[in-house]
């Protein structure tokens, strides 16, 4: 269930696997709070009604020393864990997870002012699409921190902001959308063919919004299936390069082109 909880009913167990909080960390997010670095808190219910946060510790903790106990948080909440499930959970999250040095880069990163995480939030923000640090689960929400520094990488900021703005305008940034593949292959696209003669952005807008962002995914994962040396983000630009052209005799998109 996501909703929100008074900052200061949210407890933290580190009797069984938390870890102590870090005072610069803490004092850093006092500093430097920022709603989208805060995110949504996961919550493990317990059978006595109490509320245990096996994630985002400092951040409670941070959020508390800037705003006081009553802040509302808001968090995601789940019935029917165990200690060893929120043990677990709390490894998955901090441990395991491939892309958590991403989430952890970002969020450290927005919370300590870093000018290159400020400047993704704040495009982030313009498209009103929210960070999240436990799973993207609805349209507008992402977590694919580190496709978002790549496409920053590849082409400034302004890249990152133009990539948005067509999955928004042609998909209005559904959930499907919001996958670091999906990003990267328009941010490629756009990169590749923007200024091209043949490349008209409204043309685009109106042929992408005719085919499901789904089916787009689908059609990369046929391209990938049939290519000798394949990459996924290639394959998908391949499959935006194909509905861009079809049916078009002049002011063609110019040959795929590789990574």
């Amino acid at each position: 269930m996501i909703g929100h909880l008074r900052a200061g009913d949210i407890q933290f167990d580190r009797k069984h696997y938390q870890r102590d909080p870090v005072e610069v960390v803490i004092a850093n997010i006092d500093d430097n709070w920022n709603p989208l670095g805060i995110g949504r808190i996961p919550i493990s219910r317990r059978a006595d009604g109490t509320h245990w946060g096996y994630d985002g510790q400092q951040r409670t903790l941070g959020t508390i020393r800037h705003f006081g106990a009553e802040y509302q948080m808001p968090v995601e909440i789940w019935e029917g864990m165990t200690i060893e499930d929120e043990a677990r959970a709390f490894h998955f999250l901090n441990v395991e997870r491939r892309f958590v040095g991403a989430i952890k880069e970002f969020t450290s990163g927005l919370l300590g002012g870093e000018p290159g995480c400020v400047a993704i939030a704040a495009v982030l923000a313009e498209f009103s699409i929210t960070p999240v640090f436990t799973s993207a689960s609805k349209d507008r929400e992402i977590i694919c921190f580190a496709a978002l520094h790549s496409v920053v990488k590849s082409g400034g900021i302004d890249h990152l902001r133009r990539t948005l703005q067509l999955i928004d305008d042609a998909w209005n940034c559904e959930e499907e959308t919001m996958q670091a593949l999906f990003i990267k292959g328009v941010a490629h696209l756009l990169r590749t063919h923007g200024k091209e003669e043949g490349w008209d952005y409204a043309e685009a807008i109106r042929r992408f919004q005719t085919v499901a962002a789904a089916t787009i995914t689908k059609r990369s994962r046929e391209f990938k299936a049939m290519s000798d040396r394949p990459s996924a983000v290639t394959s998908v630009y391949r499959a935006l390069h194909e509905t861009y052209n079809r049916g078009r005799r002049t002011r063609r998109l110019g040959d795929v082109r590789g990574r």
